[in-house]
């Protein structure tokens, strides 16, 4: 078998800005040509293409899906998105267009940069409904959203209407909803999607990095008149919408100021939003939002708002559940946030997506975008002086705390706890050592030899635009703690008994992991064991490191750290590994990325139950199911059922607190 090519030999973190691959689709006769506009490695020569690879069969009319589950069950249904997405690569990227394709890839990176997959539809418009977000690169047999580096957008050639280049921002980040409710039709809940977006960036609201308000009432002339004299970063809407009249570029339903339906064109929102500073982004969760007609490929509502000024766009190729859109514009939001890009915001959002619950819906949003690098902060916001005139009619009002403040108040903290003389407070557990007697701080719990901790002192690690600040020193295990440790603890049978006893623990809730900790703490009285917070794990897992992995950025190399599912360079291991059968970071911990993902405790501004009433937690490090890039520490992270007991990919390690306890 050849070996991928060079191009795909790692997977990366997303990078801050991205080169530029476009490629042109026209229609000539009965056939298409695809063309390299413009790409790292210059332009191409027109390439015929074969019709019949761009042609689907549609499925029969149904009845729109009324929930959730309906929605996702269509999208799986409908069309397998992996034989979809191989057809338009393999039918498209053919000839000089591949060469310069793989070329351009090289280039950019060797640069430091991705490469920004921008697709141009304008002269063969019924091509546009196609699943371009889910191209599948059978080379290296993974779609191109799985590439964090290979964002792709589509655009228009656009000669009027230029965009009002906005200079970026220090924060907050403005977010503002339109969530029309006319009266007589099918109710939408946008309003509950709204406030579970507002629960998710509860922390972010907070702490005045994000600030939200709603269009009241949903009128055209109030969102005109709140635009232009309240300016907002985001405008997201959720609404009823349609594709309309010819002409038209697409409707959407929002109210009159009696609360009756008013079916608004695409003309007609463009026109709301043309002011001196319009949206950078616009977020649409509506039927046909991104859709336009087989004959005008500008004829559908992102296109419209895309030819009349703004920046970029998101909307829905189909219909969306409402989780999977809370999840998307939650991931959306916190990125753009950090001072990312639109481009690598929807690309984290997208990620999002395909990691968790919604596996076939991340391919749904489609970015419309008119340059590349768009920003809305040049970096992670600062706090300014609270900002005048920006309401807070969602009932949200934000709590003045700075974020630069806690940060400064953390490193104050830091520097004193160093300064200030300390008597010792480790345990008294010894060793000799020559002449004298070394005393641990981390000792080692009774009976449970293999459970080694490692002493962490306070400091601030860089991790890309955040920075992870840890006040006060701890000890931390070296590894994840193994079926051994587990059986000499709580006793009784294993699960899976064909797994060896220095394999991690698996199959085990928050509850369970908690009543662990308590019968260590029997075990030894005065001492206080208990989970990492996710700071706390991050910054012990990176040991100084400021890279993707605490080796660097070279995942390439990742089989010789960590279990993973690496198609780059297999590790010897289809599932769990014995813990510490890999190389540890430079603190001596193993089994940071991958082998069983690791319950921490839950982040403060994290719900503790989700939408459904159910208890929820957060697990790092990725586990040996995971693509290279799932077991990065940029990966995203979600919560997940924290009572589900039959997960074979998570596991725990243990935090003991000093000064507490010993052995005697």
């Amino acid at each position: 078998m050849e070996s991928p090519p060079r191009h795909d030999s790692s997977e990366r973190s997303v990078p801050d800005d991205f080169e530029t691959f476009d490629l042109s689709i026209q229609r000539i006769s009965e056939t298409y040509l695809a063309t390299v506009t413009a790409s790292p490695v210059g332009e191409g020569p027109p390439v015929e293409i074969d019709p019949s690879g761009l042609t689907f069969e549609r499925p029969a009319a149904e009845k729109p899906p009324d929930n959730a589950r309906d929605i996702r069950r269509q999208a799986v249904d409908r069309d397998d998105l992996r034989a979809v997405g191989e057809r338009l690569f393999k039918t498209v990227f053919v000839g000089r267009i591949i060469e310069a394709y793989r070329a351009s890839i090289e280039r950019a990176r060797n640069r430091g940069r991705g490469l920004r997959i921008c697709l141009k539809l304008d002269e063969a418009a019924e091509l546009a409904m196609l699943p371009w977000e889910a191209l599948w690169d059978p080379d290296i047999r993974m779609f191109l959203a799985d590439q964090p580096d290979l964002p792709i957008v589509r655009t228009l050639r656009i000669t009027g209407g230029s965009t009002v280049d906005s200079a970026e921002t220090d924060g907050p980040l403005r977010l503002l909803a339109l969530l029309p409710d006319p009266r007589g039709e099918r109710k939408l809940g946008g309003a509950v999607e709204w406030q579970q977006i507002q629960s998710q960036l509860a922390s972010m609201i907070q702490a005045r990095t994000v600030e939200v308000d709603q269009v009241s009432p949903a009128t055209l002339e109030e969102l005109g008149r709140r635009i232009d004299t309240e300016p907002c970063h985001v405008l997201h809407i959720v609404a009823h919408g349609g594709t309309g009249n010819p002409g038209d570029g697409g409707l959407l339903h929002l109210e009159w100021a009696s609360g009756k339906p008013n079916k608004v064109n695409g003309g007609e929102l463009a026109r709301a939003l043309a002011r001196s500073t319009p949206p950078r982004l616009v977020v649409i969760n509506a039927c046909h939002g991104a859709s336009a007609t087989a004959r005008d490929a500008f004829d559908g509502l992102a296109q419209r708002l895309l030819s009349h000024g703004v920046s970029a766009v998101v909307a829905m190729r189909q219909a969306i559940s409402d989780a999977a859109a809370v999840s998307f514009a939650v991931a959306l939001y916190r990125q753009l946030v950090m001072g990312k890009t639109i481009e690598a915001s929807v690309v984290e959002a997208r990620r999002t997506l395909s990691l968790g619950e919604h596996r076939t819906e991340w391919a749904t949003p489609v970015l419309y975008s008119r340059k590349a690098n768009t920003r809305i902060f040049g970096a992670p916001p600062m706090i300014p002086t609270p900002l005048l005139g920006f309401s807070q009619t969602s009932g949200i009002r934000s709590v003045r705390r700075p974020v630069i403040a806690l940060a400064v108040a953390g490193l104050l903290a830091t520097l004193l706890w160093r300064l200030l003389p300390r008597e010792p407070e480790p345990p008294p557990q010894s060793r000799e050592s020559g002449d004298r007697v070394e005393v641990s701080p981390c000792p080692t719990p009774l009976g449970l030899e293999d459970l080694e901790f490692v002493f962490i002192d306070p400091d601030v690690v860089k991790a890309g635009n955040r920075k992870i600040i840890v006040g006060d020193a701890f000890c931390i295990a070296t590894k994840e703690v193994s079926r051994r440790d587990w059986q000499k603890v709580m006793g009784g049978k294993l699960r899976r008994p064909e797994w060896g006893l220095d394999w991690p623990i698996t199959h085990v809730t928050i509850d369970d992991v908690n009543v662990f900790m308590k019968n260590l703490e029997t075990r030894e009285p005065g001492s206080i064991y208990r989970l990492p917070t996710a700071e706390e794990w991050e910054f012990a897992a990176r040991a100084g490191s400021e890279t993707d992995f605490f080796f660097g950025d070279d995942a390439s190399q990742l089989h010789r750290y960590g279990n993973c599912d690496n198609f780059l360079e297999q590790d010897g291991f289809d599932g769990p590994a014995p813990i510490g059968s890999f190389l540890p970071n430079d603190w001596g911990l193993f089994d940071v990325h991958g082998n069983v993902a690791e319950w921490v405790q839950r982040p403060e501004g994290m719900d503790r139950l989700d939408s459904k009433g159910e208890e929820q937690a957060l697990r790092l490090g990725g586990h040996f199911g995971l693509k290279v890039g799932g077991c990065a520490f940029s990966a995203a992270r979600f919560p997940v059922k924290a009572d589900k007991s039959d997960r074979e990919d998570t596991g725990f390690r243990v935090v003991r607190e000093l000064g507490n306890g010993g052995n005697s």
